[in-house]
């Protein structure tokens, strides 16, 4: 029954799919081991699909996408044997991967790499197998996409699967946090020396984490604890009972700190007896660590709070927005708001979240507007005034580009009638 209903929500989620991509979309089985489609696949693909020779190469390629959407959490983008441009979005009801849903079959309409999702990589794998005879005429056939439609293809997907509630969101979410910190790790695992290694720099390691996690903005406090991490996996070569043996000691120097900064002794060795009963509840390296960040920005947030501690610039800027957002929003206002100058502001935000003052205020007036679009019926003139916009061709050209949907599509998409959910 289960399974039946899976499948069903599958097959609605290609027909809306292959309505918005214009094409034919397929989900690979993992378990059958066989393709779905919607709507008319590419010429390659139908060919492929179709060749018992050729058909073992396409599944071996789905299987990868699948696994690595999956591993990622979120949209992957990759070339097929042949040489097309894909993206695969994984489908995992209850954190089991049933496969993945992809659309593609596409040639590059730049061969700029950096524009591309996936990069060098992905335009790479695609030059490779530009060649002549009758692979070289499907490519030509293929019809050409560019980054920021292959993108929006990507979020579409991901947001389709959330929709049809194949896929959890917080879980998906959780998922990718734990993938970019594995990132962020490995990156500054590259740059370690042995002297990084030893114990005593492991200590000290520690102590600075935990004496900056006060003073740190979060995306800064997300980078210290990778390099932490990255020293203390080197030193431990990535043993799990040895792992959590390391991060007792930033839970001791936690306990100690609070103590120091005028809390009570029974409250803080309490606090550290339950941050250890969740760390030793991780069952892989990956849980652990995260579980870790976790610990470490719930003690820096209730310790700044009990000392009144003002939060990072970054911080501070943000909740403003998420209260103003509604309104007319300037840099002057976010200035005199917060008590700093806007080139403060600026470098911090791009320091600590990566993204401009303006990206950081869009990125939360779309958010409440995709919110308002698939939970109330309130009409897309309402939605953007309310959401901050200057009236609805403005909201509406601004969704367009993060999402490829217009307004009514979304809310369409996200919106689910009664007599779909008895039929």
């Amino acid at each position: 029954m289960e399974r039946e209903r899976h499948d069903d929500a599958i097959g609605a989620l290609l027909a809306d799919a292959a309505r918005h991509a214009g094409q034919g979309v397929l989900f690979y089985d993992r378990g059958a081991q066989r393709f779905r489609t919607a709507g008319e696949a590419p010429p390659l693909c139908r060919r492929c699909l179709g060749d018992p020779r050729l058909e073992p190469k396409c599944r071996a390629t789905y299987e990868q996408a699948a696994e690595n959407a999956m591993s990622s959490a979120e949209p992957f983008y990759y070339t097929c044997w042949a040489g097309l441009l894909f993206v695969a979005v994984a489908i995992a009801p209850f954190a089991r991967c049933l496969g993945c849903v992809a659309v593609g079959g596409f040639r590059a309409a730049s061969d700029a790499a950096d524009d591309f999702p996936g990069g060098d990589s992905v335009l790479r794998g695609m030059r490779s197998r530009r060649a002549g005879g009758r692979l070289g005429n499907f490519f030509a056939a293929a019809p050409p996409i560019s980054p920021t439609r292959l993108r929006g293809l990507g979020e579409y997907l991901q947001d389709a699967g959330f929709a049809s509630g194949l896929n959890s969101a917080a879980y998906f979410l959780r998922r990718n946090a734990v993938y970019l910190q594995q990132r962020a790790i490995a990156e500054c695992a590259r740059l370690l020396r042995p002297a990084h290694l030893k114990p005593v720099a492991l200590v000290r390691r520690a102590d600075s984490l935990v004496s900056r996690a006060y003073v740190s903005g979060s995306g800064q406090l997300r980078r210290n604890c990778a390099a932490y991490l990255a020293a203390v996996l080197q030193a431990c070569a990535w043993d799990l009972a040895r792992l959590k043996a390391h991060l007792r000691v930033p839970m001791a120097l936690l306990t100690r700190d609070a103590v120091l900064r005028g809390g009570d002794w029974s409250a803080a060795a309490r606090d550290e007896l339950r941050f250890a009963a969740r760390l030793d509840q991780g069952r892989t390296v990956e849980d652990v660590c995260y579980a870790f960040l976790e610990i470490l920005s719930e003690a820096s947030t209730r310790a700044s709070n009990a000392d009144g501690v003002a939060p990072a610039l970054s911080e501070r800027v943000v909740r403003w927005l998420e209260r103003n957002y509604s309104m007319p929003v300037t840099m002057a206002g976010a200035s005199r708001a917060v008590g700093a100058s806007a080139s403060s502001i600026v470098k911090r935000a791009r320091r600590d979240t990566g993204k401009t003052f303006h990206q950081l205020l869009l990125e939360i007036r779309l958010a409440e507007a995709k919110r308002l679009l698939a939970t109330t019926r309130l009409d897309l003139a309402a939605i953007a005034l309310q959401c901050g916009f200057c009236d609805q061709s403005h909201f509406t050209r601004h969704l367009k580009k993060a999402t490829t949907l217009a307004p009514g599509q979304f809310r369409k998409l996200m919106v689910v009638s009664e007599a779909e959910v008895l039929k």
